[in-house]
């Protein structure tokens, strides 16, 4: 019976198991008792083949290696020009809508254009002093374009 739960949950173990009863070159047939080993066998491994081999890869396929999702890294799909974008286009940048993005907006409005990114980061009517806007807005820099 354990060989049934081994074989359910590790389907390539069939393999590394020594056949119980089957004649090989070297030895000879088995007796009856051995028989119904075999047959006990034949059922398992055919138990292991039926739901064994389906069992890891659609039990186990939404959690990877060590229990843990893998983490997704967002790919920038859009550009977004600082010194023309309204503040929904900013939706597409995580950790930026809508506060940094209307601070950079009301910027751009009031006190004109941004030449580069280093003009974004020093100033101070977006930043206010806090390193985490800073932070989210280094992690979206491969979006963002300045005309």
């Amino acid at each position: 019976m354990r060989w049934l739960f081994v074989l359910a949950l590790f389907p390539a173990c069939a393999a590394l198991r020594p056949a119980q009863g089957v004649p090989t070159a070297a030895a000879p047939a088995a007796p009856a008792a051995a028989a119904r080993v075999t047959r006990r066998r034949a059922g398992e491994v055919a138990f292991g083949a039926a739901f064994g081999a389906a069992l890891p890869t659609a039990a186990f396929a939404a959690v990877p290696v060590g229990g843990f999702p893998e983490v997704t890294v967002e790919a920038p799909t859009a550009k977004v020009d600082i010194n023309r974008a309204q503040g929904a286009e900013y939706k597409t940048c995580p950790g930026m809508y809508p506060t940094i993005a209307g601070r950079i907006v009301e910027h751009v409005r009031y006190n004109g254009r941004f030449n580069n990114l280093k003009e974004l980061l020093d100033s101070e009517d977006v930043i206010q002093g806090n390193p985490n806007i800073k932070a989210a807005i280094e992690k979206n820099k491969a979006r963002f374009t300045f005309s």
